[in-house]
């Protein structure tokens, strides 16, 4: 009677420990990934996010939207989109024809492109985590620099330094190369990488930010808690942004499509 008392006392005290476990980790989890992470400081032409608890793209990305960590922006053709990270004002221009997800853990910042180009710049004073690009083919691993990324469907990446340097890893090889200032790396799903000097128009035409515009996010980021920026995606933040930069355009996204 004992034996059996006792064993029926270990099993329940397990299975409640399993549940308080299991709760306990989805509760951190969806914490994590409920996280405002960065803001749309910039957009023109069409582009779409999908969270990470929805399968299709169809949220009309607009300035102003707060970007949670998990979620993925696709941006269509003849569009453009910049983001700035909140915790040190790391800036991220989207380009054409692109589409990426946002990936953030405790030591590093990754972008997973999917295909297309971005053009970063990483804060080297305030950088807080690791920023990292990944494609299907390769991974840049950086600190704090100026560089483009541009992954190609047929299995082809490059990735061109402007400022600073960064590391490229081919994860089909393992090979690495050092990137510098006017290098560029170009990687393939061969398992190939090389490291070479850059030519004059490798490096992708730059998006423009007005300087006041980009002065004034980094204020309005400083000014806003987290809850503060998603609860004010908000008309006053999208307005005071448009008032301030009359050319940007918004249009409705296409019909929902999956990614």
């Amino acid at each position: 009677m004992f034996k059996t008392d006792l064993l029926i006392y270990i099993k329940k005290h397990f299975i409640q420990k399993y549940i308080y476990t299991f709760f306990l980790f989805v509760t951190l989890f969806s914490k994590a990934n409920s996280e405002v992470i960065a803001r749309v400081i910039k957009m023109e032409g069409r582009a779409q996010l999908r969270s990470l608890s929805n399968d299709y793209f169809n949220e009309k990305v607009r300035s102003g939207l707060p970007i949670k960590n998990g979620d993925a922006i696709k941006v269509d053709e003849k569009g453009f989109c910049i983001i700035m990270y909140i915790d040190d004002k790391s800036v991220v221009k989207i380009r054409e024809n692109t589409q990426f997800e946002f990936l953030d853990t405790q030591n590093t910042r990754t972008i997973e492109l999917k295909y297309g180009t971005i053009l970063n710049s990483v804060n080297p004073l305030e950088n807080i985590k690791t920023f990292r690009v990944q494609t299907p083919v390769s991974v840049a691993s950086v600190k704090g620099t100026k560089f483009a990324a541009t992954s190609m469907l047929n299995g082809i990446d490059q990735f061109v330094c402007k400022e600073g340097s960064f590391e490229v890893l081919n994860m089909i090889s393992g090979e690495t190369v050092l990137v510098g200032p006017n290098q560029k790396a170009v990687s393939n799903s061969s398992g190939s990488l090389m490291q070479s000097m850059a030519a004059p128009g490798d490096y992708p035409n730059e998006i423009q930010l007005n300087e006041n515009l980009l002065q004034n996010s980094q204020n309005d980021i400083d000014d806003l808690t987290n809850d503060q920026i998603e609860n004010d995606a908000s008309d006053k933040q999208e307005s005071k942004i448009n008032t301030e930069k009359k050319d940007i355009i918004i249009t409705e996204p296409e019909q929902e499509t999956k990614p």
